[in-house]
């Protein structure tokens, strides 16, 4: 089975980008190749550019890691709460490390929300 394990790890997406709603199909292709200790290493590298990307839609990963019961309500709570006084910078880091700690599925749920965000930007061309 040369598969890797987001066919049937995942099924609520990847392959739900995958079934004609996916915003950017390279990036989609990219993710499924990519294994879960390669995305570990990716998050580690780019953490603090992640942190400032994030910081001003952290309650919408936030709300999405929640939906796919990923975070439990306290910790998203704690994630809106920063935000909402201000502290989108100690929010995103927040948001980070709990998807450090919870896992390869937050990883991976977190990398795809950036990929559906990608198609709410200005279009080019």
């Amino acid at each position: 089975m040369a598969e890797g394990p987001n066919e049937t790890e995942y099924p609520t997406t990847t392959k739900r980008m995958r079934m004609g709603t996916d915003p950017n199909p390279r990036i989609t292709e990219f993710l499924t190749k990519w294994d879960d200790f390669q995305l570990f290493q990716l998050t580690k590298f780019y953490w603090d550019r992640l942190e400032q990307a994030i910081e001003e839609g952290v309650d919408g990963v936030s709300s999405l890691l929640t939906y796919e019961k990923i975070f439990n309500g306290k910790e998203h709570r704690k994630v809106s709460e920063l935000t909402d006084k201000g502290n989108r910078a100690e929010s995103s880091n927040l948001l980070l490390s709990l998807v450090m700690e919870k896992g390869s599925r937050a990883r991976r749920v977190m990398w795809e929300s950036f990929v559906d965000s990608a198609s709410w930007g200005p279009k080019v061309g």
